[in-house]
């Protein structure tokens, strides 16, 4: 889970893991309302 701080709309974090032996490249999008 992500988390946002409350004064940015959204925040976007960029990371690359380890899936399945290779390397993946993921997005997570964090917006104002937390969906859980």
């Amino acid at each position: 889970m992500v988390t946002c701080s409350w004064p940015k709309a959204v925040h976007v974090t960029f990371y690359v893991r380890v899936r399945f032996g290779r390397l993946e490249f993921v997005r997570e999008h964090c917006r104002s309302y937390p969906s859980y």
